[in-house]
């Protein structure tokens, strides 16, 4: 098994209403499509290095917690996942 990374989806919902964005206007941010944002956002894929870097910037400076700043793990969440081929246990 491998550890892969996922959006947290309540934190971007939250990010999102508080830049006053829809998926479409981060989608255009990161210049991906509408459809990977929302599947990405909803933690449904892993994310690697580049998508977590547009994600993180795209949100920098704007937090969901009262007075707070956002970290990395607020953001993001480490998952195990089995690799393609892998049997689990």
């Amino acid at each position: 098994m491998e550890m892969r990374l996922y959006v947290r989806p309540n934190t971007v919902w939250v990010l999102l209403r508080k830049r006053g964005w829809s998926q479409k206007d981060l989608a255009q941010r990161m210049g991906m499509s509408e459809w990977w944002v929302s599947f990405v956002v909803r933690g449904k894929a892993s994310v690697g290095p580049g998508t977590q870097r547009q994600i993180w910037d795209a949100f920098r400076g704007v937090s969901h917690k009262p007075g707070g700043r956002l970290a990395f793990d607020d953001l993001f969440e480490a998952r195990f996942a089995e690799s393609e081929g892998a049997v689990a246990p």
